[in-house]
């Protein structure tokens, strides 16, 4: 049985491409058939033939005969060396890198439900990890946009949060007191300022690195309601 003939014309970017598979599909002595069973079972795995699609096949490995004994195959085991021919022939072998990223990009317009499925195979199970990661929407070079300014105070407890109107000229602010450190209420306001201006693009502009760090970190944050701790 020749699993694999390659040259290499059949090497295209990481997949290796099958050339000419064949099966000894007509074993003629018991000999053969373990011979045939043995190749097919090794690479079973990797082509998604499983136990039961082969039991017509093995089936016929039971009895007392030598192994030059005449071998019968009955329809149903002809049937499986079939399928484990076409599995063959429609089947690529791939190559991995673990130290390169690999990514699966679907466009944001897609109207369906995704979810993911990792294949139950162990080289999936050992170097790989899904995450459903959106499209990226922030941007590190600012834009020709909105500039809102964010601020909190630990005193007063204010936080705010302005901006220049476009259409007025005029500056507006929303200010609100906020119990809690200076980092909370400046939090809050950069909250505010995703809220109000979530239908077009604008600049946040962050005075404290602590909280820049969590606002570009968001976008793909996993978010929960939590109670407010108040340490003893």
């Amino acid at each position: 049985m020749n699993l694999l003939t390659l040259d290499s014309r059949s090497m295209r970017g990481q997949t290796t491409v099958p050339q000419q598979l064949t099966i000894q599909d007509d074993p003629k002595t018991l000999r053969d058939l373990h011979s045939l069973c043995g190749s097919i079972n090794w690479v079973s795995p990797l082509i998604g033939i499983t136990t039961e699609d082969l039991a017509p096949l093995f089936n016929l490995l039971h009895g007392n005969g030598g192994m030059d004994s005449p071998c019968a195959l009955m329809p149903e085991a002809r049937h499986t060396i079939t399928k484990v021919q076409e599995a063959l022939s429609s089947h690529q072998a791939h190559r991995i890198k673990p130290s390169l990223p690999l990514q699966f990009v679907i466009l944001d317009s897609y109207p369906g439900q995704i979810s993911i499925h990792v294949p139950k195979h162990r080289l999936f199970n050992r170097y790989c990890a899904f995450n459903l990661m959106p499209k990226l929407i922030q941007s590190r070079t600012p834009l020709k946009a909105l500039m809102v300014f964010t601020d909190g105070s630990g005193a007063s407890h204010k936080s705010v949060m302005t901006w220049m109107d476009h259409k007025t000229q005029k500056w507006e602010s929303d200010v609100q007191i906020l119990e809690g450190s200076p980092q909370i209420a400046e939090l809050a306001a950069v909250v505010r300022a995703f809220e109000k201006f979530k239908d077009k693009p604008f600049n946040p502009v962050i005075d404290t690195a602590y909280i820049a760090g969590i606002a570009m970190r968001a976008e793909h944050a996993l978010l929960k309601e939590v109670s407010k701790f108040t340490p003893n």
